[in-house]
């Protein structure tokens, strides 16, 4: 059975790093003594120079730059699903002016108390 994977709290991690850089002790030193893998205190130690306050931010929590490209890919996503849909509906609306069609109102539901009919878009042909 696998290993289960070991989390290290954001106090850990800046008491790991203030051992290298105020108390002056190696890297791989600090890392045997702490039995941690020594590129993973590096990491930790490049994280925390490129960006102190920031640096550990925790499970799931994301850096502002993080969370904009994440809502920034996601609107990206929406669009490309309705610029798909209208390239579809004018497409079939093209394919039916060329076939000779005349466009037919849709029923598309009956419209709430007043029981009216709702129409919209184009019928293809039966």
């Amino acid at each position: 059975m696998a290993e289960k994977r070991k989390v290290y709290t954001a106090e850990f991690k800046q008491e790991a790093i203030r051992l290298i850089t105020e108390q002056r002790y190696g890297v791989a030193e600090t890392a045997r003594n702490l039995g941690l893998n020594v590129n993973m205190l590096r990491r930790w130690k490049q994280e925390y120079t490129v960006n102190a306050h920031a640096a550990f931010p925790g499970n799931g929590r994301l850096t502002a730059e993080q969370e904009e490209l994440r809502q920034l890919r996601d609107e990206v996503k929406r669009l490309r699903m309705e610029r798909d849909i209208l390239k579809n509906l004018l497409r079939r609306a093209a394919a039916s002016l060329v076939a000779g069609e005349t466009p037919r109102p849709r029923v598309s539901c009956l419209g709430g108390r007043s029981g009216r009919q709702l129409t919209g878009g184009a019928v293809p042909p039966r």
